[in-house]
């Protein structure tokens, strides 16, 4: 017995000693000095404690505290949750070493109608529109989420912006700690692209791509001879889109043998010539 006892108490005094050779905590990093929540869900406050050396060490004792308890919910192991929108200071401590983090509670409560975000092949990358608002019908305009393209293969996500890969559709699905939207995605391709300068009479034409496309003819509005230019399809299934000022367009659906033509209506030996755009895209 007495040496059962003897051995226990030279345990502890080993224990003890690795206890005191473990070196004391020198910094506290948070990753921001600020965090926005938007969602019912928790997070959990990432943080790392080093020593003197800068290597890491276990965050096991951290402790968190906050005097707005009203505004977060502090959970287990460095959990917290929002109660109601507002602002919360919460600090973080380790054998006498502290740092503070700014929880900011956004709560959305609904989105929106999602924006139909539309990207072009070899276009400019597009940065994704999200309307979301309060349970008082406020606009928040702090916003903080993970998102997720459904295709790679057609978007790429990258830097908080759209990147056209290729034709077709998909969704970016947005998750704002447990509140999700899902945003519509078309990326279409330009297949021609032309600054037109038309002789009264001229004619031009293009090969449609097979399957869909758009065809867009602009030109100017307050230009008396411009109204005389048209933008006609033919072997084609087609429907006239809205009709702006000075711009025509179409929907279609081509084959092999569909042709757009641009034709100057003036009669032929008027003078002067009239300029337009022509553009067309092939999409899915």
């Amino acid at each position: 017995m007495r040496n059962y006892r003897s051995a226990l108490i030279l345990v502890l005094v080993l224990f003890g000693s690795l206890e005191c050779l473990e070196p004391a905590p020198a910094r506290l990093l948070v990753a921001a000095d600020s965090v926005i929540l938007n969602g019912p869900a928790s997070f959990r406050l990432p943080i790392a404690v080093v020593d003197a050396s800068g290597d890491t060490m276990s965050p096991r004792s951290v402790a968190f505290r906050t005097d707005a308890n009203d505004v977060v919910e502090l959970l287990h192991h460095g959990e917290v949750r929002c109660r109601r929108r507002g602002d919360a200071p919460v600090t973080v401590n380790l054998a006498g070493v502290s740092a503070r983090y700014e929880i900011r509670c956004r709560p959305i409560d609904t989105f929106g109608m999602p924006f139909f975000s539309r990207l072009v092949v070899g276009g400019d990358p597009v940065l994704p529109t999200i309307v979301a608002y309060d349970s008082s019908g406020a606009r928040v305009t702090e916003l903080a989420g993970t998102a997720r393209i459904r295709d790679s293969s057609v978007v790429r996500y990258s830097d908080g912006l759209l990147h056209a890969v290729d034709i077709g559709g998909t969704y970016l699905d947005v998750d704002f700690g447990g509140k999700e939207v899902h945003l519509p995605i078309q990326v279409i391709r330009r297949v021609a692209s032309e600054r037109l300068a038309l002789a009264a009479g001229e004619i031009r034409s293009w090969p449609l791509p097979v399957g869909r496309s758009e065809l867009v003819l602009a030109s100017d509005s307050t230009n008396p001879a411009a109204r005389q230019l048209l933008l006609l399809v033919y072997r084609a299934n087609c429907a006239r889109g809205a009709r702006r000022a000075g711009e025509q367009r179409w929907h279609c659906i081509g084959t092999a043998d569909s042709r757009a033509v641009v034709n100057d209506a003036r009669p032929v030996g008027t003078g002067g010539a009239v300029r337009a755009e022509f553009t067309m895209f092939a999409m899915r």
